[in-house]
């Protein structure tokens, strides 16, 4: 997140971006209360089968109506291309931060605050260089607004076997919206199963082991 913030510093999109971090027992804010609503919203469904289920709940957990905004796999970049922009000096403290700031001011790192003074002040900050080397900052040394960034997910996560025969079968138990969504799911799985088989032979090692990163999520009944 921290890199995000300074590649849009670096394209001039913003000047400044401030992540505050709340004292402990001081934590409570107003989107507490809306995750509240949610999670009741939640309880009281006895399934829960597709996202869009999930989009209808949020939509509907309040009386004004929450603005649901689906992302897709477009909505995802990897960042180790700007990783592979910054150095890997060691951070001093960054984690009793109340503040971090990317400013514009200093467009070769960001800025540590232990306090919540609206002003950067000298006596009161640590600034931690990310750009690389010695040398003073220039754009042409250091600009990760020209740093182009690759879809994190180019294509679905090929799921096991195992599973895809496990949503087959809790397919059959399910509502017509739920069964054409957990179809056309399945349907995706075996394109991309024979496209692999096409590509390169099996192997087996990789087709036993879980995917972390799986699209699909293990829905538990919520108590």
């Amino acid at each position: 997140m921290m890199l995000m913030a300074l590649q849009q510093v670096h394209m001039k999109r913003l000047f400044r971006v401030e992540f505050v971090f709340l004292k402990s027992g001081h934590s409570y804010l107003p989107c507490d209360r809306a995750f509240g609503s949610i999670e009741k919203r939640i309880r009281k469904r006895e399934s829960i089968a597709t996202p869009q289920d999930y989009h209808e709940i949020i939509r509907s957990a309040v009386k004004k109506k929450f603005l649901v905004v689906p992302m897709t796999r477009d909505d995802f970049f990897d960042v180790k291309a700007m990783q592979n922009e910054i150095s890997r000096r060691s951070t001093t403290g960054f984690s009793k931060a109340c503040q971090l700031v990317v400013s514009h001011t200093y467009p070769e790192g960001y800025i540590i605050k232990n306090d919540y003074n609206l002003e950067d002040v000298a006596a009161d900050i640590i600034k931690n260089r990310l750009m690389k080397g010695r040398n003073g900052y220039t754009v042409q040394r250091f600009n990760l607004g020209s740093v182009q960034l690759a879809c994190k997910y180019p294509d679905s996560c090929l799921l096991t076997a195992e599973k895809c025969q496990d949503l087959r079968v809790l397919a059959r138990l399910l509502g017509e919206q739920a069964k054409a969504w957990f179809t056309a799911l399945l349907d995706e799985q075996d394109r991309l199963r024979q496209r692999r088989l096409c590509d390169v032979a099996p192997d087996p090692q990789e087709e036993a082991e879980e995917d972390p990163d799986d699209i699909v999520m293990d829905y538990v009944p919520v108590s």
